[in-house]
């Protein structure tokens, strides 16, 4: 798609410095509302939780209908012993897991419902409950 990469640059810059996003009422695009998403994968990854769950919740604001964030919640809470809530973020990823399919192919939107589901399974696990 020509031009998608220098949307996506411009999107993750304005997003980045605070010009673009539900707060500065610039509309960003679907690259920047991944983006948040992204960014809150690798603030947990580096033991940054709080940082982490901010944008998160940005990127639900972006856009509550993707299941990126919800699933990047669901293993941060996970990770804070919060296990009820990330069973929760974790089912409402796997139900909006089918919105993806405009962007994915069959075979990539199989491979999500695997990942949520084997987190699941761990979750449920975690919390006592038997499958």
């Amino acid at each position: 798609m020509p031009g998608w990469g220098a949307d996506y640059a411009e999107s993750a810059r304005a997003v980045w410095r605070g010009q673009a996003g539900p707060r500065s009422g610039r509309r960003v695009g679907a690259a920047a509302k991944l983006l948040r998403s992204y960014l809150g994968k690798a603030f947990s990854e580096t033991g940054n939780y709080d940082k982490a769950a901010k944008e998160f919740d940005l990127a639900r604001q972006l856009d509550p209908n993707d299941p990126t964030s919800w699933l990047y919640s669901a293993l941060l809470l996970r990770q804070e012993n919060r296990v009820n809530e990330a069973i929760q973020n974790l089912e409402k990823s796997q139900d909006l897991n089918e919105n993806r399919r405009i962007y994915r192919s069959r075979l990539l939107l199989d491979q999500d419902r695997a990942v949520r589901g084997a987190n699941l399974a761990t979750l449920y696990a975690d919390a006592g409950l038997k499958m």
